[in-house]
């Protein structure tokens, strides 16, 4: 191993202290120098150029015996008995040109994205005509002060404006959901495509819904909701593909993020979760449809509020209410009484 004609003057050099050992050959200091506890070869590393043969040959043995390991794990190990100048570069470019490393982290093909359907882009029919439905939960309603009741979350979404609806069920039967189902139409208007998912779909954590769907007389709510127009329709995905329904399924995340800042998903009464579920429609509603410009003349983008409302200025609060202690009201009274005296 020939280490002549090495330039000790460059920045990195002057960085590692070189020194020639009694055997003449260059080597490192270091701050654990004094490390008596470490092998000599840590303390003092040998230095070797990155143009060095040897450092080639240290590359391939090294990377195959840890297994195709990533560049910062060859690293470690080649410092272990050498100081490389310039080891990262070689090191990366090492692992970049490894034919077996191409062929285990290779890219996977990008899919053409599809064309969206029909009901998808639907501009010739109002907000809701086109609705895509699931349920989500559950959530404890307060009977009380000790009772406490399971109640679910109905979502419509507009499949075109990507508006949302929420109603709470408070149990399991059809003829609630049929009920929830009539609040919205009433609202929103009847629509002439309902897309929900199948039974089969409500597997693992949400059994309770597969339960709770099992048990609804599905050509009830058919005829029952076929009564409100002429033309109705209910899709169903394909069994086991719930991400076909995912034109919901990302609005049902959003929702639950904002309960669960709102509200911490906490036991409250039925009037305090129709209350919430109706400022987080608005809310989740107010979210832009495409990402805003940096140019300051354009326009703020469009919202689904602005499509189905029109523009507004969020929701009332309502104002903060003083509390009095009813002790002070006894003494306001009688202080009131002697001044009339």
């Amino acid at each position: 191993m020939s280490q002549a004609g090495m330039d000790v003057t460059g920045k990195r050099m002057q960085n590692i202290s070189p020194f020639i050992d009694k055997d003449g050959i260059w080597k490192a200091k270091g701050r654990l120098e004094n490390a008596r506890q470490l092998p000599q070869a840590l303390r003092n590393p040998i230095i070797l150029l990155n143009s060095h043969p040897l450092v080639k040959l240290l590359l391939r043995h090294h990377h195959q015996k840890l297994a195709h390991c990533g560049y910062k794990r060859l690293m470690v190990e080649i410092r272990r008995w050498y100081w490389v100048i310039g080891l990262r570069d070689v090191a990366r470019n090492h692992v970049k040109a490894c034919i077996p490393c191409k062929l285990m982290r290779k890219r996977a093909c990008e899919q053409y994205m599809g064309k969206l359907p029909v009901y998808r882009t639907d501009i010739n029919h109002p907000a809701f005509a086109n609705t895509a439905l699931d349920l989500f939960g559950p959530f404890e309603i307060k009977l009380g002060r000790k009772t406490i009741k399971e109640a679910w979350c109905c979502i419509f979404t507009c499949m075109t404006s990507r508006a949302i609806h929420l109603e709470l069920c408070t149990d399991r039967s059809t003829d609630t959901f049929l009920m929830a189902f009539r609040r919205f139409s009433c609202i929103r208007g009847h629509p002439k495509l309902v897309w929900s998912d199948r039974v089969t779909n409500f597997v693992g954590s949400q059994k309770y819904l597969q339960e709770m769907v099992e048990s609804w007389e599905i050509p009830k709510i058919k005829s029952s909701v076929s009564e409100f127009c002429t033309s109705f329709e209910w899709c169903w995905n394909v069994p086991k593909a719930s991400h076909m329904n995912e034109v919901v399924e990302s609005l049902i995340k959003s929702v639950r993020r904002a309960l669960e800042s709102s509200c911490k998903m906490i036991a409250y009464t039925e009037e305090q979760w129709r209350t919430y579920l109706a400022e987080v429609t608005f809310l989740v509603n107010s979210r832009p449809l495409y990402s805003a410009s940096g140019n300051i003349w354009e326009e703020p983008p469009i919202t689904p509020n602005d499509l189905i409302i029109g523009p507004n200025f969020g929701v009332p609060q309502p104002e903060e209410e003083e509390q009095v202690n009813p002790r002070h009201l006894s003494k306001r009274e009688s202080v009131n009484s002697g001044n009339v005296g």
